[in-house]
């Protein structure tokens, strides 16, 4: 029999222990551990939570560095930058840079971590008279993502906990949340009647703590035997929102008024100092007004708007004092843009269309789990928890979102701690092993991977059940550029391009032993264990024993300059693309090739690529609207019509007929009478025809009568190769019109087009011949051999009829030559 089972939360801006042990009737009894710690006056004391804050002390005489961790360390915010860090856990997996003086010798977020979960369990070791705890549970939010994770593994590993258990360490929060609740009920804390459980219930835990928040929604239930059952429904996005954002709020607006008040600029190189003093300021304003706003309610009664507070620090900066008074209604303006007051529960339907500055609040995490748990998910009841739902008006709000009244957990500090012993008891007791099937999770959000552009594509879906290994992807992602390395970029979310509500978790260059050209194919496969652990195998497609390296991304100069030159992920996969953008850029990257002549080429690759992800688009009919708008302005740049032009051409087929007609209209607009003599950007009259050969029943006709016209000697060459490359040589009474068109002496480019419609099929081939007889009649006429024999070329590598005067012209090596010519693209 165990002697405890221990839980930690390992918080962001306050840290929790608590441990459990059965009593003689054999009831788990959880109970929290006063930690002690240094005060900010330097003598000692304990409490229950301990700020999640390191300072490192470097001891003037012998110049040693020591970590103190707790209220100590959180005195010295402000005072010694560079050798404290606060609020770590939000860097966890996201950098490996814990933003500290360059003589301290943890480094990163997660040897800092390692000090808080080190140091309180040296505390714990000492009031539990153990000599060793290596067996605990960790909290971590429920958003948290592999490198996350996998993050708080290695904090948890260098403070010396066994990460190698039987079971996995690792708790998500709201679970631990609900863990608690179902204690207390049957340990006759809570009557039974608060949430009964006789029938499976969909709760959702909204848990706003000092840096994240997690909202999830869980079907929760009794099991015929073991556990009870907690089925994972919804998990939001990672939100980095917390008590930290409402302070830097109101701290801004302190500074401000401390500004005015004393006619002064703070200087820029010391700001982070006075906002330090600032932050712990607006702390204890929002603490000590939800208290008076807590005793006025359970007295009945409401705290009026102009009800304040005082508040001042007598030496904010360079001896000037500050003090001030905010009124509740103050407090509630300042906060508001945290508070989406905008967003209603009928929002959920439509949050794809909510835009980016909406996002970031305490409602878009509860609209975003709904619409992943679905239109008909019913919510029986919400739990608070986080010690940010202290705050006056947290509950409120989320009450007048919800329609209904929320339950609070008896303490929002302790609760995830308490739900974490009950939860390692509870794997002791039922003995449940590392990824279970009983311990199931869910991916949070939609796992996507960058494709060249601003664009991802999707590889698994959020709700989908883990563990999960995927079947071999393959067929949609090649190579963009000739090389050996490939740069993955891995996001998390809903959005179909890597802006938000995406969010970039991980950096790979996948690595192989040789060197691959350009659209090689290649395939992945991808496993998730239920801590969302994720690995990436990569490998030629066709080639599976070969399977690639994978390096992850420190953050360093190295691995940018390595991105930099790997290759990009291509997709063949349709795209549902963001059609005003991507025209927005197209403008943008025609108007810098017009102004920048020597990076021309350059601009021209990716305006290639703009009209390459246009042509594989799922949603072409949102272009035709806005291809039609730009068109339709008198001042639009030629080369950027020609391009619209082009683009139309490539995507009409998706159009009806009406559309295609519309278009048809503004192509023929260009070459109408009033227009004759009017010279136009070459792009523009070739697109303009590639659109009217394609997509006009009687094309042959009306480019015969432009030609006839004799007012577009010019672009004679473009009518001719528009005809071969587009047209369905319609005949007209009389003969084909391509027996009929002027030649010239711009021919050679348009035998290669000539050749490939010859090559392709044999339809009007008689037409064709005919021509290339006229062209070098005219040819020999004008002495200009390389066209003549590229004619003649053609005409006996497709079967024409070439006489035996003819044939001797040419001897082998050059026949030879011009196949080669002919052959290229």
């Amino acid at each position: 029999m165990r002697n405890f089972y221990l839980g930690i939360d390992l918080g962001t801006t306050n840290s929790v222990v608590a441990y459990g042990n059965l009593t003689k009737s054999g009831a788990l009894k959880c109970n929290v551990l006063e930690l002690e710690r240094k005060t900010e006056n330097g003598g000692q004391a304990r409490n229950k939570t301990l700020p999640s804050v390191v300072f490192y002390y470097k001891d003037p005489k012998s110049g040693v560095i020591s970590p103190e961790v707790g209220d100590y360390a959180k005195s010295r915010y402000g005072t010694k930058l560079g050798y404290v860090s606060k609020s770590v856990k939000s860097l966890m997996g996201v950098t490996k840079d814990a933003q500290l003086s360059q003589e301290i010798k943890d480094r990163s977020p997660e040897e800092v971590s390692a000090q808080i979960l080190r140091y309180m369990l040296s505390r714990t070791k000492k009031r539990l008279m153990e000599e060793e705890l290596k067996d605990v549970i960790i909290t971590i939010p429920a958003s948290f993502d592999s490198d996350q994770c996998q993050a708080t593994l290695d904090a948890a590993n260098l403070a010396g906990i066994n990460v190698e258990n039987e079971h996995d360490i690792l708790l998500y929060e709201p679970k631990a949340v609900i863990y608690d609740f179902l204690h207390m009920q049957e340990s006759g804390e809570i009557p039974d009647s608060l949430i009964s459980f006789e029938h499976p219930k969909n709760i959702l835990v909204f848990d706003l703590g000092g840096g994240t928040l997690d909202v999830t929604i869980h079907k929760v239930g009794y099991a015929k035997e073991g556990m009870m059952h907690i089925e994972d429904l919804a998990i939001s996005r990672y939100t980095k929102l917390g008590g930290d954002n409402f302070d830097e709020l109101i701290a801004n607006e302190m500074l401000k008024r401390f500004e005015r008040q004393a006619g002064i600029k703070v200087p820029a190189k010391r700001k982070e100092e006075v906002m330090c003093k600032l932050r712990k300021m607006a702390e204890r304003l929002k603490i000590e007004m939800s208290d008076d706003y807590d005793t006025a309610v359970s007295m009945e009664k409401e705290l009026p708007e102009d009800y304040y507070k005082e508040t001042y620090d007598m030496n904010l900066f360079d001896s000037y004092s500050y003090i001030d008074e905010f009124t509740l209604g103050m407090i509630l303006n300042i906060v508001s843009p945290l508070m989406g007051n905008e967003l209603t529960y009928r929002d959920a339907r439509r949050i794809d269309l909510i835009p980016p500055k909406n996002m970031n609040n305490i409602i878009y995490p509860i609209l975003d789990v709904l619409a992943k748990a679905g239109q008909g998910i019913k919510i029986d009841a919400v739990i608070l928890n986080g010690g940010m739902t202290r705050f006056f008006p947290i509950k409120k709000r989320i009450d007048q979102f919800f329609g209904l009244e929320s339950f609070i957990t008896s303490d929002p500090d302790l609760s995830v701690a308490r739900g974490a012993v009950y939860y390692h008891y509870c794997l002791h007791k039922y003995h449940i092993k590392k990824s279970s099937s009983d311990m199931t999770t869910i991916l949070n959000d939609s796992l996507n991977i960058g494709v060249a552009g601003e664009y991802v594509s999707r590889l698994v879906e959020a709700g989908t059940r883990l563990p999960y290994v995927s079947p071999e992807i393959t067929g949609k992602y090649t190579f963009s550029q000739e090389g050996n390395a490939m740069a993955i970029e891995i996001f998390l979310g809903r959005s179909k391009t890597k802006n938000l509500p995406n969010r970039r978790i991980a950096d790979r260059i996948i690595r192989f032993s040789r060197s691959y050209p350009v659209n090689t194919p290649v395939s992945f496969r991808i496993r998730i264990d239920n801590l969302r652990l994720m690995q990436i195998e990569a490998w030629i497609t066709g080639r599976p024993m070969e399977k690639a390296l994978i390096s992850v991304d420190t953050n360093g100069k190295n691995v940018d300059r390595m991105k930099s030159n790997a290759s990009k992920l291509l997709t063949n996969e349709e795209m549902l693309l963001n059609a005003k953008g991507e025209l927005n850029n197209l403008k943008t990257l025609v108007y810098r090739q017009n102004i920048n002549k020597r990076r021309k080429g350059n601009q021209k690759e990716k305006i290639n690529a703009i009209i390459e992800r246009i042509k594989q688009a799922c949603n072409k009919d949102d272009f035709y609207v806005l291809i039609m708008e730009e068109l339709s302005k008198l001042s639009l740049n030629d080369c950027y019509r020609g391009y619209l032009y082009h683009i139309s051409l490539l995507i009409a087929e998706s159009w009806d007929d009406e559309k295609r007609k519309k278009m048809l209209l503004i192509c023929k607009s260009h070459f109408a009478p009033c227009f004759y003599g009017f010279l136009k950007e070459h792009l523009v009259i070739k697109e303009a025809l590639n659109y009217i050969s394609k997509w006009s029943e009687n094309s042959c006709e009306f480019i015969a009568k432009l030609m006839n016209s004799g007012q577009f000697i010019y672009y004679y060459s473009d009518m001719l190769e528009s005809v071969v490359k587009y047209s369905n040589y319609n005949t007209l009474e009389g003969g084909s019109i391509l027996t009929h068109m002027p030649v010239n002496l711009y021919h050679q480019q348009i035998m290669k087009q000539i050749y490939k419609k010859l090559k392709g099929d044999g339809a009007c081939q008689f037409d064709l011949f005919q021509l290339i007889d006229r062209i070098m009649r005219y040819a020999r006429e004008k002495n200009d051999s390389a066209t003549y024999y590229t004619c003649l070329n053609i005409k006996e590598l497709m079967g024409g009829q070439v006489s035996s005067h003819e044939k001797g012209t040419v001897n082998e090596a050059i026949r030879l030559s011009w196949l080669d010519w002919l052959e290229q693209p």
